[in-house]
């Protein structure tokens, strides 16, 4: 006994300027009983505007990856997969998880590229005062006297004042480097007094790195290892860097995607809906549909919305029967007679 081919409903949505590529393709797979219909404008309240959050925060992030990419960065070239949806709302969330991925990727790269940056310019006001033995030698003699505070200071200003005259018993040291620092030794019990007086003047306390011993002891070997872990993060910001250049033509593609579908449902009028989209509805052999989809969404190049789901329960699900070689000739002349209902 003969039974029928297992089919699913398949729903394509597209430009009608892809229309004839689209004819062309499921041509050539010839096993596709389609029906034509027009797009239908947008029928749910809020879509737009959800559509329009999308885009806000699709811009945010692409924007973002442009300022992080800041330099030319070679990436292979792959086929994008489609969005697969049944319908708006589906599209919608698609959409929102798959960016809402990119979105903490992006904010992962951001915080340690700041992160870095920010390690970086206080680790080279400290290097001044390690590029020689002696001078984290003073550092460390100095911090032993339990009622002499040092104050480490740099200009954050080119308009920065003179530091002479400072409140209190103070001795000032100049400290070479870019900018040019200032080793400041007052009383402990003056030290709020002095530093605010610096400040007032233009000059900024220098910050303890992450984990510096407090009292400077082996700051010249502390400062070595904490460049070695700076190393490590600029290698890791680097591979996190490629990996956003690799998702950089996803979120273009997405982006003209959102573009396409706020259009679509923010004209009021259907017929300047279908001035530009076509939709076509058929039925597929369902072993047959992913090759379909694959084929399709490489000759449009992923311009294309879809949605495939086995139904067999319907009497509008069109009959296909796989027929052996000896009675095939048969067919055509037993077709004209009509087909059975799929069950």
């Amino acid at each position: 006994m003969l039974r029928p081919e297992r089919m699913s409903q398949a729903k394509i949505l597209f430009l009608k300027s892809d229309s004839e590529t689209v004819l062309d393709t499921l041509n050539r797979h010839g096993a596709f009983h389609l029906q034509m219909k027009e797009a239908e404008g947008p029928s749910e309240a809020g879509l737009s505007e959800q559509i329009q959050d999308l885009q806000s925060r699709i811009r945010e992030v692409i924007g973002k990856a442009d300022v992080l990419l800041d330099e030319q960065r070679s990436v292979e070239e792959k086929a994008l997969p489609p969005i697969e949806a049944i319908d708006w709302p589906s599209f919608i969330d698609q959409v929102g998880n798959e960016l809402q991925g990119y979105e903490t990727q992006t904010q992962e790269l951001e915080s340690k590229v700041q992160k870095l940056s920010g390690q970086k310019a206080v680790f080279d006001l400290w290097k001044n005062y390690s590029s020689s033995d002696e001078g984290a030698r003073s550092l460390d003699f100095i911090s032993s006297f339990k009622k002499i505070s040092p104050l480490l200071l740099y200009p954050k200003t080119e308009e920065a004042g003179d530091l002479t005259n400072l409140p209190g018993l103070n001795l000032i040291y100049n400290v070479p480097g870019n900018p040019p620092n200032y080793l400041v030794l007052c009383l402990q019990d003056a030290r709020k007094e002095t530093l605010q007086a610096a400040m007032e003047r233009g000059y900024a306390f220098i910050e303890p790195l992450e984990g510096m011993p407090s009292d400077y002891s082996n700051l010249k070997s502390y400062l070595r290892d904490f460049e070695a872990s700076m190393e490590r993060s600029a290698s890791e910001i680097t591979k996190l860097k490629n990996a956003m250049a690799a998702i950089r033509p996803r979120l273009s593609y997405l982006s003209s995607l959102l573009a396409d579908a706020h259009l679509m449902l923010s004209i009021k009028e259907r017929n300047s809906v279908e001035e530009r989209w076509e939709v076509i509805e058929g039925y597929v052999p369902t072993k047959q549909g992913d090759a379909l989809i694959k084929d399709l969404n490489t000759s449009l190049s992923g311009r294309m919305i879809y949605s495939i789901n086995e139904e067999h329960s319907s009497n509008q699900v069109p009959v296909t029967f796989k027929y052996p070689k000896f009675i095939g000739l048969f067919y055509r002349v037993t077709n004209l007679y009509g087909v059975p209902n799929y069950n």
